[in-house]
C-alpha cells in the first residue's frame, strides 16, 4: 500500500483500521456480488462514509485508485464502480482488496499498539490523580493535627 495513502502521520492508527474495514467491505460486496447495482455506488454524504473513509487522509483517494468514480446524482456525491464482472476494473478492485487485506493485519497491530498506549496513559493519569488526592488528604489530616496540638499548647 503506498506509503501516502492512509498514512499514521496524519491518521490516528484506530480511525485507519476502521477505514480500512470499511473499504474492504465496499470492495467485496462488489467482488461478491458484481451484478446488484446497490453495491456499485456508495453516498459520500452517508455518515458512514464520511466518518470512516472522507475523514480519512487517502481514504477517497483509494476509492479512486480502486476504480471507483465520482458522480453526482440529485444533488448528491457518490462513487460509483463501473466495472464489469471480468473486466480490468474489476481486476483492479480485487487487487486493491487484497492489498488491503493483507495490510489489515498491520494496521490492526498499530491500532491495538495505540489502544494501549492510550489505555496505559489513562492508566498513568488516574494513578497520578490517586497520588495528589492522597497527598492532599495528608495534608489536610497534617494540619488538622498541628492545629489541635498548637490550640491544646494554648
Amino acid at each position: 500500500m503506498d506509503d501516502n495513502l492512509l498514512d499514521y502521520k496524519h491518521n490516528h492508527p484506530i480511525n485507519v483500521s476502521n477505514c480500512v474495514a470499511m473499504l474492504l467491505k465496499i470492495f467485496n460486496n462488489v467482488l461478491e456480488h458484481p451484478e446488484e447495482q446497490k453495491f456499485r455506488q456508495v453516498k459520500a454524504g452517508g455518515n458512514a462514509f464520511r466518518n470512516n473513509i472522507s475523514s480519512i487522509k487517502g481514504g477517497e483517494k483509494l476509492m479512486t485508485l480502486a476504480g471507483w468514480r465520482v458522480q453526482v446524482k440529485d444533488m448528491e456525491k457518490y462513487y460509483v464502480f463501473e466495472g464489469d464482472p471480468g473486466s480490468r476494473k474489476m481486476d483492479i478492485l480485487r487487487e486493491t482488496a487484497n492489498t488491503l487485506q493483507k495490510a489489515m493485519a498491520t494496521v490492526n497491530e498499530k491500532a491495538e499498539r495505540k489502544r494501549q498506549e492510550m489505555q496505559a496513559a489513562g492508566a498513568m493519569e488516574k494513578a497520578r490523580k490517586e497520588q495528589i488526592l492522597r497527598a492532599l488528604e495528608d495534608d489536610k489530616e497534617d494540619r488538622k493535627l498541628r492545629s489541635g496540638k498548637a490550640s491544646g499548647n494554648m
